[in-house]
C-alpha cells in the first residue's frame, strides 16, 4: 500500500476493522472449496466503509486474496468519503 491508503490504514484501530468470510456449503454441511464472499468493514473518524470481494463458483476460495481485494475496496471508499467530508485536507 502506498500514499493515502497506507496513511489511513496505519491510523485505523484494530477494533475498527472487521473481516467476515462467507463460504458455500454442500447439502450435508461440508464446505465447498469454490466460491465465497469476503467482507471488510472499516470505521475511522465516524465514517464507515465496506468492501466486498466475491470468488467465482469456478475458482477455489482463498481468504488472503479475498481479504486483500475487499480491504483495498474498503480503503478506497473510506478515502473518498473522508475527502467528501473534508475536501480541504489532503
Amino acid at each position: 500500500m502506498r500514499g493515502r491508503f497506507a496513511e489511513l490504514f496505519g491510523k485505523i484501530e484494530p477494533k475498527a476493522l472487521k473481516v467476515q468470510h462467507d463460504r458455500r456449503h454442500y447439502v450435508d454441511g461440508r464446505v465447498k472449496p469454490t466460491g465465497g464472499v469476503t467482507k471488510v468493514t472499516l470505521e475511522f473518524d465516524g465514517v464507515r466503509a465496506v468492501g466486498f470481494a466475491a470468488c467465482s463458483n469456478e475458482d477455489n476460495f482463498n481468504r488472503r486474496i479475498g481479504y486483500q481485494i475487499a480491504l483495498g475496496r474498503a480503503l478506497k471508499r473510506l478515502s473518498s468519503s473522508l475527502k467528501e467530508a473534508a475536501p480541504n485536507i489532503r
